[in-house]
């Protein structure tokens, strides 16, 4: 909730202080950005979760930041357009934390709640079994095969991932382990 007036008090202070540096601040707010959603694509995250949880708040200051510098287009028909797209998904975080906040405690209850199981494979290998689901929607578990990188051993890729839908199984599978996981990987 206050990403959108920190980035833009940062975005004044920078114009105001170092108006020369903010090219660079814009440049380097649009490569973190793209960084995390090619880290994201790639499935690609930090083992930590809070590490993972920060990470998405820096690329949301970012992206407000961003945002915030299309103030400085020059035609005004381009301005107004800029602003108001990049204005959608500040409005959608708002909406998010205020009037979904039900639907994101559950959302991020899903993602922070720890594994009902771990098993380590092997060295760089490591199976999670995460539960997911609550009384108001469909529930079950997804069973994670991570390959931990060995030269930055705090950044982890999901190489196989397999879905148990228990509510409604649907033509998934009906149960799920980590041998299935690693058969999947192949």
């Amino acid at each position: 909730m206050a990403a959108p007036p920190i980035s833009v008090i940062a975005f004044i202070a920078v114009m105001r202080a170092r108006p020369a540096l903010i090219k660079r601040f814009v440049f380097g707010s649009a490569l973190f950005i793209v960084s995390v959603m090619g880290a994201a694509r790639l499935d690609v995250s930090f083992m930590s979760t809070p590490v993972n949880v920060a990470c998405l708040a820096a690329a949301y200051l970012a992206y407000v930041f961003l945002a915030a510098s299309f103030w400085l287009v020059k035609p005004l028909i381009l301005r107004v357009p800029a602003l108001v797209i990049a204005a959608v998904p500040v409005l959608a975080g708002y909406m998010m934390g205020t009037v979904g906040l039900l639907g994101l405690a559950f959302i991020i209850g899903d993602y922070a709640n720890p594994p009902l199981q771990t098993l380590r494979i092997d060295a760089n290998l490591e199976c999670r079994v995460i539960a997911w689901g609550n009384a108001t929607a469909d529930s079950g578990y997804t069973v994670h095969l991570y390959r931990q990188a060995p030269l930055i051993p705090f950044v982890e890729r999901e190489v196989s991932r397999v879905r148990v839908d228990e509510t409604r199984p649907g033509p998934g599978p009906a149960t799920a382990s980590c041998k299935d996981a690693l058969a999947a990987m192949h």
